[in-house]
């Protein structure tokens, strides 16, 4: 389930609370996404941080067939134990660790490792299939700051068949808070996040803890404000939150 899925649903977890350390008191843009139907097709267009979205949603409805996949894997942990399922090598760059991928791999094998470790990295990467019309394509490095970017949309593409349960499928796991208001079929969807943090709340035994642990472990109190456009028709819906 996709974080901000998860704030909307008010299921916040661990990697909920990950999302929102880099973030003080203020008003901070969030990622968006596009979604057209047409001849059949759905076609996606995402910011950064909703390309986890796509790919998990991609990945998760295709037939086991080879792919070509290329790309970059984030972590802060070492998981070379999985990676290497994928025939990948993980280096160690700082504090963190970083796997270079250009390998041809059967779809249910990287399904396998990515709902092993998804949760703990970020996945940078494009999915040829050597059959079918399904294709995936998104930037393989960290993107800038939203503020700098042109069209964030642009940072991931994808297309996948459209058929009416995958369609359903969509507006369950993207917009669950906008099920009433998206049609089904619709031709063109458009969904933008903002958050507005009024307070820092800080741990308890903050007294000993470092700056570095602080800020960690504190949780951000706000609102999450979401604007959805779908065929025309705009509709807006705010999510308190303390993560």
């Amino acid at each position: 389930m996709h974080f901000l899925t998860k704030v909307v649903s008010q299921k916040i977890d661990d990697a909920v609370h990950r999302r929102f350390i880099k973030f003080s008191v203020g008003e901070f843009e969030g990622p968006a996404i596009s979604v057209s139907v047409k001849k059949g097709s759905i076609n996606f267009r995402a910011a950064f941080d909703y390309q986890d979205f796509v790919l998990e949603f991609i990945i998760n409805r295709i037939p086991n067939v080879e792919c070509s996949v290329k790309g970059n894997i984030f972590s802060n942990q070492d998981l070379s134990s999985e990676l290497g399922k994928l025939g990948v090598k993980t280096k160690k760059s700082g504090a963190n660790y970083k796997a270079k991928v250009n390998i041809s791999v059967p779809s249910e094998k990287l399904r396998e490792v990515y709902k092993s470790i998804g949760d703990k990295s970020t996945f940078l990467i494009s999915i040829k299939p050597n059959s079918g019309s399904w294709n995936l394509a998104m930037g393989s490095n960290f993107p800038k700051p939203l503020a700098e970017v042109k069209d964030p949309t642009n940072f991931c593409k994808a297309n996948i068949e459209a058929r009416e349960e995958i369609l359903q499928s969509l507006v369950d796991e993207l917009a669950p808070d906008f099920r009433d208001e998206i049609p089904i079929p619709f031709k063109s969807l458009n969904l933008s996040n903002t958050y507005r943090i009024s307070e820092i709340v800080f741990p308890e035994n903050k007294e000993k803890l470092t700056p570095a642990e602080i800020r960690v472990q504190s949780k951000r109190k706000g609102v999450l404000s979401r604007t959805l456009e779908v065929d025309g028709q705009k509709f807006k819906r705010e999510t308190e939150f303390l993560v």
